[in-house]
């Protein structure tokens, strides 16, 4: 019998498996504000409908930064450290980032890190960057051919659209507030 550690996966369950990762855990302020504006008794639909979208969006971007052999682990490993260090600063501090936020973080100096850092961003930081990032880095990945990847990489590419548009046709008055 294999063991669990011994089995490989293909790249698109890999892929898949850290996009619901990252949907599940660097999204916890955003599904509290969400259920906080749209009560989920009266609107579970829609409030489903938000984390499907942001799991095809997670899904989109993943595979297309980590379509090939070479890059996907790195890749895979850097998203999931950044979605826990971000994650935590919107969970603690109310933190929304963009490009302006980012390039003060990477110029934040000693000093203002020192402060930073706690016991509470460092467990983050292990549970849901560096141990996940460990089984990405250790997990045996088994590469299709190359037609049969392209083909699967569009597959995933055309399922993440649809998974982003069919509930946003579907619920297009709840996501007119968001545009």
């Amino acid at each position: 019998t294999s063991v669990w550690y011994r089995r490989s996966v293909s790249p698109f369950v890999l892929v898949a498996s850290v996009a619901v990762f990252l949907t599940a855990t660097a999204n916890l302020t955003f599904f509290d504000k969400i259920s906080q504006t749209y009560p989920i008794a009266d609107n579970l639909g829609f409030v489903l409908t938000i984390a499907v979208v942001l799991f095809g969006a997670m899904l989109l971007i993943t595979t297309l930064l980590s379509s090939y052999r070479y890059v996907l682990k790195p890749v895979l490993i850097l998203l999931l450290i950044m979605g826990a260090v971000t994650s935590y600063f919107t969970d603690t501090y109310g933190t929304v980032y963009d490009t302006t936020m980012l390039q003060n973080a990477l110029q934040t100096d000693q000093a203002e890190t020192k402060d930073l850092l706690n016991a509470a961003f460092i467990m983050r930081i292990i549970g849901l960057g560096v141990l996940p990032s460990l089984l990405v880095a250790f997990v045996k990945v088994d590469y299709p051919t190359w037609g049969k990847g392209l083909m699967r990489r569009l597959g995933l590419i055309v399922a993440s659209l649809a998974l982003i548009l069919l509930p946003v046709v579907a619920f297009s008055s709840h996501y007119a507030s968001f545009f």
